[in-house]
């Protein structure tokens, strides 16, 4: 294999390592421990935002959206798509969409969206370095039996 050859196998390696690491991941938390963790945005106005619920009759429901605590005894869903209208800006203006609204007993867990940047650029940065490693292994080999 030619040294070139090599390198776009490298640089494709790269970029596919880059795509495939997100920044994101969700896990399920009961409402309870949701309601008691300090830093969750359910009992604020902006809501926390979530990919789904589980509901007390084991029913699990995807929903791209938020939901927050409202009069301590009921969650409210809602979700962002963007209108036609068009800031000054240039970006198109977000509306809010109401979803359902459940008793806080209704709701058992909530499947909550968390970002992690810090640990997806150190993920992207250390395969990078691999990626770099292998490269330089893969020409001195290369320029050994040359």
């Amino acid at each position: 294999m030619t040294t070139s050859r090599r390198i776009v196998w490298i640089l494709t390696l790269a970029a596919f390592l880059t795509m495939t690491c997100g920044c994101a991941r969700t896990s399920l938390r009961r409402v309870e421990e949701e309601m008691a963790r300090t830093g969750t945005g359910l009992q604020k106005d902006k809501g926390q935002k979530i990919d789904g619920y589980l509901l007390h009759d084991g029913t699990m429901k995807e929903y791209d959206g938020r939901v927050r605590l409202v009069e301590q005894d009921s969650l409210a869903f809602w979700s962002e798509e963007k209108s036609d209208e068009v800031t000054r800006q240039g970006v198109k203006k977000k509306i809010k969409v109401p979803g359902p609204t459940y008793a806080l007993q209704a709701v058992k867990a909530l499947e909550v969206r968390e970002t992690r940047a810090a640990g997806t650029v150190a993920l992207v940065v250390m395969g990078v370095l691999v990626v770099i490693v292998i490269a330089g292994l893969a020409t001195m080999d290369s320029m050994e039996f040359e």
